[in-house]
C-alpha cells in the first residue's frame, strides 16, 4: 500500500479510488552525486518486483503507484535474483 490513508477512509478500496493526488505529496529530491539529476528521497525497493516479490499485476500496480507520488529512484540490486 503506497497511499497515505485519511480517518474513515475505506482501506480496502483500489488505490486509484483511494486517489491521493501527488501534488498533495510534495517528495522531497536529493542530488544523485554528481550527474546533475534528481532523484526522489525515497526509493521503490526492487525485491517485490523480482522472482522472489508480487504478482506480475501487483508489481506493476505498486510501481504505477509510485510514479504518481513523485518516487523516481527504484532500487534494483542484483542481490534481488533477476
Amino acid at each position: 500500500n503506497l497511499g497515505p490513508r485519511t480517518a474513515g477512509q475505506d482501506v480496502s478500496a483500489p488505490m486509484a479510488a483511494r486517489n491521493a493526488s501527488p501534488a498533495a505529496l510534495p517528495l522531497p529530491r536529493v542530488a544523485l552525486g554528481r550527474t546533475g539529476l534528481e532523484v526522489s528521497r525515497l526509493a521503490l525497493g526492487g525485491l517485490f518486483v523480482s522472482s522472489y516479490g508480487a504478482q506480475f499485476e501487483q508489481a506493476v500496480t505498486a510501481v504505477k503507484r509510485a510514479a504518481e507520488l513523485g518516487i523516481n529512484y527504484v532500487d534494483t540490486a542484483p542481490m534481488y535474483g533477476n
